[in-house]
C-alpha cells in the first residue's frame, strides 16, 4: 500500500488582536502557525499522485490575552460616551472551530532542477475572531461568539522543492485574498480585510539512511497590503517553525515533537495606525506533540502556547487528512467512457 503523506498549509486559523492599543492585526500565517504538520511544507512525494485533497479541522481556545510586556490582562479602559473613559473587566473565553479544505496539484514538471507544484485552500468557519472581539470590547459586552462562513482564500502558485541525498530543500510564494467577509467595527468579520504576501524557505534532513527520522525547520514572512477603510497596513511578521518526526512499523505510525515561534518584525503603519509611541510587536512561541498514521494521510496535533506578547495565548488541536484524487478521477472517467 502506498503511502499518503500528510500536508497542507499554514495559513488557517487567523487569530488576530484587540488590545489596549488602536488595531493590532496579525497576519495571516502568524495567526494560526500549530495548524501545519511537519511535512506540510514539501512537496508531496511523486508516487501521491498529481491532485490531492486534503483538509485540516482546527479547534484553537484561550482564556488569555497578554499584553506588550507579556502580563496577562484583567481589565481594559475605552473611551466611553462623551470621551469618558470606562473600565471594565476582560474575561476573555474564546474557542474557535475552523475547517480548511484544499487542493494540491504536483504535475511531472521541473523548473531550475526542482519539482514543483501549486495549491489553493479556503478556510470555513471563524478564521478571524478579531472583528467579533474587537466589536465586543468597543461595547463592553461578551466575547465568546463566533461567526460561520468562508475565510480568505490561500493561493500557492509557485512551491519548487530540490532533493539531494537526504535532504530537501524549498521555496514557496503565496498570497491571501480578502474573501472573507469583513467591514470596520463589525463583530461578525470572518476575514482580515486586507491582501498578504507570503515568502517560504525549508529544509528536511533525513537523519537515517531508511529515511524513517528527519528534522525539518521552515521560516515564513510575510508582508500584508492596507487594512480595509482603516489607513493601517499590518506590520510583517516572520515565523519560524522547528521539529523532529520518526516513522515507525512500516508507515502506520508518526510520532513527531515541533514547535513555532513567531514575531512581528515591522510596525503597524499609515495614517491610521497608533502614534509611534504607542506601537507595539506582538509574538508567541509553542510547543507539542503531533501523532499519526502516514499510510493512510492522518495526523493529530496539539500545541500549547506560551510567553505571547500583545496577542491571544492559547491551545491548538488539529486533525488532518489527505486523500489522493487521481483515482477517484480515473474511475469517474472511465464510467462516462463505458457509457
Amino acid at each position: 500500500m502506498r503511502a499518503i503523506p500528510t500536508f497542507g498549509l499554514a495559513a488557517l486559523v487567523a487569530i488576530a488582536v484587540a488590545s489596549q492599543a488602536p488595531a493590532q492585526d496579525l497576519s495571516h500565517y502568524s495567526s494560526a502557525p500549530g495548524v501545519v504538520n511537519l511535512d506540510d511544507f514539501f512537496v508531496p512525494p511523486a508516487d501521491a499522485g498529481k491532485l490531492i485533497f486534503y483538509q485540516y479541522n482546527v479547534y484553537y481556545a484561550t482564556n488569555t490575552f497578554r499584553d506588550a510586556g507579556g502580563s496577562k490582562v484583567k481589565e481594559l479602559t475605552i473611551t466611553g460616551p462623551g470621551g469618558r473613559p470606562v473600565t471594565f473587566d476582560l474575561n476573555v473565553s474564546v474557542e474557535v472551530w475552523t475547517l480548511a479544505p484544499g487542493v494540491i496539484w504536483s504535475p511531472d514538471w521541473k523548473i531550475l532542477g526542482a519539482r514543483y507544484a501549486a495549491t489553493a485552500m479556503i478556510p470555513i468557519g471563524n478564521p478571524s475572531i478579531a472583528g467579533s472581539l474587537k466589536g465586543e470590547i468597543g461595547r463592553g459586552l461578551n466575547i465568546d461568539q463566533s461567526s460561520w462562513g468562508l475565510g480568505d482564500l490561500y493561493v500557492r502558485p509557485l512551491w519548487l522543492q530540490w532533493e539531494l541525498d537526504r535532504l530537501d530543500v524549498a521555496t514557496s510564494y503565496g498570497f491571501y485574498a480578502p474573501t472573507g467577509k469583513y467591514k470596520t467595527g463589525a463583530n461578525d468579520n470572518v476575514g482580515l480585510g486586507f491582501w498578504g504576501h507570503e515568502l517560504s524557505g525549508m529544509a528536511r534532513y533525513q537523519i537515517d539512511a531508511a529515511r524513517t527520522f528527519a528534522a525539518v525547520v521552515a521560516v515564513v514572512g510575510e508582508i500584508n497590503n492596507e487594512l480595509e477603510g482603516s489607513e493601517v497596513t499590518p506590520g510583517s511578521h516572520v515565523t519560524f517553525t522547528w521539529g523532529l518526526r520518526k516513522d515507525m512499523m512500516d508507515g502506520w505510525f508518526q510520532l513527531g515533537l515541533l514547535g513555532y515561534d513567531t514575531w512581528q518584525v515591522s510596525d503597524d503603519s499609515g495614517p491610521g495606525a497608533p502614534p509611534r509611541s504607542e506601537r507595539v510587536r506582538d509574538s508567541v512561541h509553542a510547543a507539542g506533540v503531533q501523532i499519526g498514521v502516514p499510510k493512510l494521510g492522518l495526523a493529530v496535533k496539539y500545541l500549547h502556547e506560551f510567553r505571547a506578547a500583545d496577542r491571544f495565548e492559547g491551545q491548538v488541536v488539529t486533525l488532518f487528512f489527505a486523500l489522493p484524487l487521481d483515482s477517484v478521477i480515473d474511475r469517474v472517467a472511465g464510467l462516462f467512457d463505458a457509457s
